[in-house]
């Protein structure tokens, strides 16, 4: 089985000009990991459920597309790309704040 990392792309946020070709090249490099991506937005609860249960890692910006962590295997991982580089954040993220209700 490979390992599945999701890409969580959000309509309201534009993503990096080359992020396309970065997919592409993460797939080349790392051929045993599988790379997609989707917008939650387009998909019905069903559907985002059953695509988190799937997972392994969860990528995606800080926001309500990272609530579907909720439905994620124990073990499976969440990235969340926090804005601005180098930016060192210190309170715990959206994402951590989640996780920790579970």
């Amino acid at each position: 089985r490979h390992l599945e990392v999701l890409f969580s792309e959000r309509a309201d946020i534009t993503m990096p000009a080359n992020h396309t070709d970065l997919l592409e090249d993460l797939q080349r490099r790392a051929p045993h990991i599988r790379f997609r991506t989707l917008r939650f937005e387009t998909q019905n609860v069903v559907s985002q459920v059953r695509e988190m249960r799937a997972v392994d890692v969860l990528v995606g910006p800080p926001g309500s597309n990272l609530l579907n962590l909720l439905f994620m295997r124990r073990g499976a991982a969440v990235v969340e790309l926090m804005p601005g580089g180098d930016v060192v954040v210190q309170r715990p993220t959206w994402a951590q704040q989640m996780a920790s209700i579970m």
